[in-house]
């Protein structure tokens, strides 16, 4: 983190664990997918008055505490909440609890959430003291893996020697790509194959636990690849999809923007650009695509 040219808070600051309804929120939210809102809530504490004591502000001066997130590989921030600190008059501790809907459609892969306590009131410049209206005092930042080992696609574990399937191969993609705006949900199912003993030990959690890590992130390496890749093949594909309301499924063009948006974007760039330098990357050199996806993916993850 980058040092700021004012004085800022120290441990005056005490900050709760994020929490969702079903408990604390850890690093990896495994079951989620793009039609899922995360509820998060957090009670911040501050001590007012030695904060605006240390930083050099008047006891006049206001505070708050600001949560923000951004969702995958996109660099836009969205305003969570703010709390207005109000400090009890005997002990000059002020409590801000918060809670907000981040919303399913907003994130790809990954959220970060971010805590910060601003200065709320400008006053005239004097030095190493913060005097303009939002300068950022305290900083607090979590990251979390919203797929988790699980995937994001409908699985099924089957028998591929009943489905006319290679019997040892470990998984299939089945794609229904007619439509890209028919839910992705009715059009995307991946096939485990049960006479594969590693995929079958991963399935039933009956093996090593980081040798079936390992295999999902293969899985999801394949089905990234593969569903972005016949996207960008078919000219019919619009990075610009309907974006489906929230009682309705998502699209399947939608999941794959949303992939390209989490894995394959460059910083600042949008779907459609980076849309067009994949294209050309899949044309001249396929292997290179797929080390892009490994790239994206950070395949392998450490799991130690």
């Amino acid at each position: 983190m980058r040092s700021l040219p004012y004085i800022t808070a120290s441990d005056a600051v005490i900050a709760e664990e994020w929490r969702t309804t079903d408990g604390p929120l850890g690093d990896e939210l495994p079951g989620w997918d793009y039609d899922t809102s995360i509820e998060v809530s957090r009670v911040v504490r501050v001590d007012v008055r030695r904060t605006l004591a240390d930083c050099g502000f008047d006891p006049t001066d206001r505070l708050a505490v600001h949560h923000r997130y951004s969702g995958g590989g996109s660099r836009t921030r969205h305003s969570g909440a703010v709390v207005h600190l109000e400090p009890d008059e005997m002990t000059g501790w002020a409590s801000a609890e918060a809670t907000f809907v981040i919303p399913g459609s907003e994130l790809a892969g990954v959220v970060e959430l971010e805590t910060t306590l601003l200065l709320r009131s400008a006053r005239q410049p004097a030095p190493f003291v913060a005097h303009r209206v939002g300068s950022i005092l305290w900083r607090d930042r979590k990251r979390v893996e919203l797929e988790g080992d699980g995937g994001l696609l409908p699985i099924a574990p089957v028998h591929f020697s009943e489905q006319g399937l290679p019997a040892d191969a470990a998984w299939y993609l089945s794609l229904d790509a007619g439509s890209w705006e028919a839910p992705a949900m009715g059009s995307l199912l991946v096939l485990l194959n049960l006479e594969n003993e590693s995929v079958a030990d991963a399935v039933r959690q009956s093996g090593d636990p980081a040798a079936a890590g390992m295999l999902w992130d293969a899985l999801m390496i394949d089905v990234v690849s593969d569903l972005v890749g016949r996207a960008l093949d078919d000219e019919e594909f619009d990075t610009q999809p309907l974006v489906a309301e929230f009682d309705v499924d998502t699209s399947t063009a939608v999941l794959v923007c949303n992939l390209i948006r989490s894995f394959l974007a460059l910083p600042g760039e949008e779907v459609e650009q980076a849309a067009a330098r994949l294209r050309t990357e899949r044309r001249t050199d396929p292997s290179r695509f797929r080390a892009l996806v490994q790239s994206g993916l950070r395949f392998p993850r450490s799991r130690r």
